[in-house]
C-alpha cells in the first residue's frame, strides 16, 4: 500500500510539474561570433537585441548514406535578416557561393545541418537543426593586394603595449613618418598581420623597414626578435619575400 501510494504521489507531482512547463517561455537567441542553432519558420533575435533572423526555406541535396550520387551535394536556405528594424533577404549556400547573399556588414557560415539524410527515408527541412555562424565583417575584409612591381613596404612600431603595422606599395621615394602612420592599411598586433599577409598573391615582396634618420623616424623599430621571426616564417609558408632592413 505504501508503495502504491508513493507512486501517485510521485504521478500528481509530475503533473503539476508538467503544467508549470508549460507557462515558460523560450525566445530563441542566437549570438554574434558563435556557432548557434536554427530551425526554419522560427524567428530568432541577437543576445543583445540588436538583430533577428529566420530561416523560411531549407535545401537539402546532400547525398544520403548508402547512396551513390555524381555530386556530393549541399545545403542551401533562404530567410530574412533585420537589423535596426531593416529587412534583409538573405540566402546561403554551403558549396554555391556565388549564388550567396549576405547581409550588409556580416558573414553568415552554414556550418552544419543534422540529421544526415538517409537513403531509407525521407528528409524534411522541419527536421534540420542548422548550425551557423554569424560574424561581423572587420576593416580587413575589404582589404586586397594585388601584384606590385616595385613590391611592398611594412613599417612597424610601438604605440603604448601595442605593436602597430603599416603596409604600403612600393616606390622609389620615401614615405613620410605622417604617411606610414595615417596609412589606411594599418593593423595591430602581430594577428591581425597575417591577415593582411594571407591577402597578398604569392611570390610578392615585402621590404620590412626597421629605424631609419629624418622626422620622427626614431618611432620606427623592430618588435622582438622572435616575433620577427614569426612573421618571416609566415610569410615563407605564404610563399613571400620577406626583407628586413634596420
Amino acid at each position: 500500500m505504501k508503495t502504491l501510494s508513493a507512486i501517485k504521489y510521485l504521478l500528481v507531482f509530475f503533473l503539476f510539474a508538467g503544467m508549470g512547463c508549460q507557462d515558460i517561455v523560450v525566445y530563441p537567441t542566437f549570438t554574434i561570433g558563435k556557432e548557434s542553432s536554427f530551425r526554419i519558420n522560427q524567428l530568432y533575435t541577437s543576445s543583445d537585441g540588436q538583430y533577428t533572423l529566420q530561416i523560411s526555406d531549407i535545401g537539402d541535396s546532400r547525398c544520403p548514406d548508402g547512396a551513390m550520387c555524381f555530386w556530393s551535394g549541399e545545403v542551401s536556405l533562404k530567410g530574412e535578416w533585420t537589423a535596426n528594424k531593416t529587412p534583409t533577404a538573405i540566402e546561403l549556400h554551403t558549396v554555391i557561393k556565388d549564388m550567396e547573399k549576405q547581409p550588409e556588414g556580416f558573414t553568415i557560415q552554414i556550418v552544419d545541418a543534422k540529421p544526415y539524410p538517409k537513403i531509407s527515408g525521407e528528409s524534411k527541412p522541419a527536421d534540420l537543426v542548422i548550425t551557423l555562424l554569424i560574424q561581423k565583417k572587420s576593416k580587413l575584409d575589404a582589404i586586397s593586394f594585388t601584384h606590385s612591381m616595385k613590391g611592398w613596404e611594412l613599417y612597424s612600431w610601438l604605440n603604448g603595449n601595442d605593436w602597430n603595422y603599416s603596409i604600403l606599395v612600393g616606390t622609389n621615394r620615401a614615405k613620410s613618418y605622417s604617411e606610414v602612420v595615417t596609412n589606411k592599411v594599418s593593423v595591430i598586433g602581430k594577428d591581425s598581420l597575417k591577415i593582411l599577409l594571407d591577402k597578398f598573391p604569392a611570390s610578392e615582396e615585402i621590404f620590412w623597414t626597421g629605424k631609419r634618420s629624418g622626422d620622427d623616424w626614431v618611432n620606427f623599430s623592430f618588435p622582438d626578435g622572435k616575433t620577427v621571426d614569426e612573421i618571416k616564417n609566415y610569410c615563407t609558408q605564404k610563399d613571400l619575400a620577406l626583407a628586413a632592413f634596420n
